[in-house]
C-alpha cells in the first residue's frame, strides 16, 4: 500500500491498528507499505493549537530518507493531521497499535550519568571518550544523578556536558499545572547558541521531571544536565532592576540618552523591576518604538494571585500594527506586594520587556529577609542574529 495519491485534506486514524501516527523510527516493510512514515518529534498538547511536525519514511538503514511536513492538532482525546501525498509509491502514514499515552511520571526510563553535568567540559568526565544522544530510543526519561535532574535553562557553551553540542532547554520548566507542555531544547555550535533545535516534551511531576526526549540531530550531542538543580524560592533569590529607562511612557531613546536598549543577552534568572517608572510588565498592548526599543514587550494575559504560585505567560514583542509580531514564554509568581519574572534573552536585538509607570505603588511593598544584589551591568546588543548552519 502507499499514500502517494493521498488527496491533501485533514485525517483522523481511527482503527484496530491505532490512532496517531508513531513517534518512534518503524523498519522498512511495515504498515503495508515498503516505505513506513513515522513522526520524528512530539504530538502537540490541546493548548499548541496547529502545529507543524515531519514525518520521516525510511529506506534501508537511512531513518528519514525522505520527509514530509504536515500539520497536526490535539482535539482532547484524539488528534487530527493535515496530510499531503507522501514522497513516492508504497510510502505509507503509519498508525502505532500501542497509541495509549499513559502517565509519563509513572512509566519513565531513569538516566543516572553524571557526565551529561554542564560542569563537565570535554571529556573529563567520561574517560575520554565523546559522548552523544544520537541514538537514544525515543520515550519518557528522568534525571537522577549527582551531575543534574533538569535539562539547564541557560544556554551551555561548546564541548561541554561530554559532548561536543550540548543541549540547553530554550524556556521555562512548566509548573505541576501546565501538564504536558511542548519546549525546544537549542544545541550551541561553537559561537551560534542555537544551531539546532528539537522539540521534545516536558511534565512536572511534583518533585521532579520527566522528558519525552528524541535522538539528537546529531553525532556527539547531549542532552544536559544542570548541576545546580535546585529550584529554591524566587521570591527572596532574584535580580532586582531599577531602569526607569523601560517605562512604556519612554518613546523612542528619550529616556536612555540616544540609545536603542534591548534585552537580546540578558542572562537567564530571576528578576524583579522596581524603579520610579514601573514595577510590573504592562498587560496591555505597547506600541512599537516604546519602552526604549524598536519592540516592546507586553504581558497577553493577566498576573498570577499569590496563590497561583509560579506560572507560564507569554510576553508578545510589537513590530509596527503587529501586536505579536514574535513572543517568549516566561514564568511569574506574586510574591504578596511585588512580582518576579524568569526572563529568557528577547528573541533579537532592540526587543525590550517593558514596566508599566501605573504600576509604581503609592507605598513601598515588605521586603524579604534575603534581598539579592542589584546587578551592575545593563544588558548589552548583539550585533547579528544567530544563524542556521546546515552543517551537521
Amino acid at each position: 500500500m502507499g499514500d502517494r495519491n493521498l488527496a491533501v485534506g485533514w485525517y483522523r486514524f481511527n482503527s484496530s491498528g491505532g490512532w496517531k501516527i508513531p513517534e518512534t523510527v518503524v523498519p522498512e516493510n511495515h504498515c503495508s507499505g515498503e516505505r513506513p512514515g513515522w513522526l520524528d518529534g512530539p504530538h502537540p498538547s490541546v493548548g499548541d493549537g496547529e502545529v507543524t511536525r515531519t514525518v520521516c519514511f525510511i529506506v534501508g538503514s537511512n531513518i528519514c530518507y525522505r520527509n514530509q511536513e504536515i500539520r497536526v492538532k490535539n482535539c482532547t482525546g484524539y488528534f487530527v493531521y493535515q496530510l499531503w501525498p507522501s514522497p513516492y509509491t508504497y510510502a505509507v502514514y503509519c498508525t502505532a497499535t500501542d497509541s495509549a499515552l499513559g502517565d509519563p511520571c509513572v512509566t519513565h526510563t531513569v538516566l543516572d550519568q553524571p557526565w551529561r553535568s554542564t560542569d563537565c567540559s570535554n571529556t573529563e568526565c567520561s574517560d575520554g571518550t565523546w559522548m552523544g544522544d544520537r541514538n537514544l530510543t525515543v520515550g519518557w526519561y528522568r534525571f537522577n544523578s549527582s551531575g543534574g535532574w533538569k535539562i539547564p535553562e541557560t544556554v551551555v557553551p561548546g564541548d561541554h556536558c561530554s559532548g561536543h553540542y550540548p543541549g540547553w532547554l530554550e524556556g521555562p520548566h512548566p509548573s505541576v499545572g501546565d501538564g504536558e507542555v511542548t519546549r525546544a531544547v537549542c544545541f550551541t555550535a561553537d559561537s551560534n547558541i542555537c544551531n539546532r533545535i528539537r522539540e521534545i516534551r516536558v511534565k512536572n511531576c511534583t518533585g521532579y521531571l520527566v522528558y519525552q526526549l528524541w535522538p539528537s540531530p546529531y553525532i556527539y550531542v547531549v542532552y544536559c544536565t544542570a548541576t545546580d538543580s535546585a529550584l529554591g524560592d524566587p521570591c527572596v533569590t532574584h535580580t532586582v532592576l531599577d531602569q526607569p529607562w523601560r517605562s512604556t511612557y519612554c518613546s523612542r531613546t528619550e529616556c536612555n540618552g540616544g540609545t536603542k536598549m534591548g534585552d537580546r543577552n540578558l542572562a537567564v534568572g530571576w528578576y524583579r523591576f522596581n524603579s520610579s517608572d514601573g514595577w510590573k510588565i504592562p498587560e496591555t498592548v505597547v506600541p512599537g518604538d516604546h519602552c526604549s526599543g524598536h519592540y516592546p514587550g507586553w504581558l497577553d494575559g493577566p498576573h498570577p494571585s499569590v496563590g497561583d504560585g509560579e506560572v507560564t505567560r507569554t510576553v508578545c514583542f510589537t513590530e509596527g500594527s503587529n501586536i505579536c509580531n514574535r513572543n517568549r514564554e516566561i514564568r511569574v509568581k506574586n510574591c504578596t506586594g511585588y512580582f518576579v519574572y524568569q526572563l529568557w534573552p528577547s528573541p533579537y536585538n532592540n526587543a525590550v520587556y517593558c514596566t508599566d509607570p501605573a504600576s509604581v505603588p503609592t507605598g513601598e511593598p515588605q521586603e524579604t529577609t534575603a534581598e539579592p544584589q542589584e546587578t551592575t551591568a545593563e544588558p548589552q546588543e548583539t550585533t547579528a542574529e544567530p544563524q542556521e548552519t546546515t552543517h551537521s
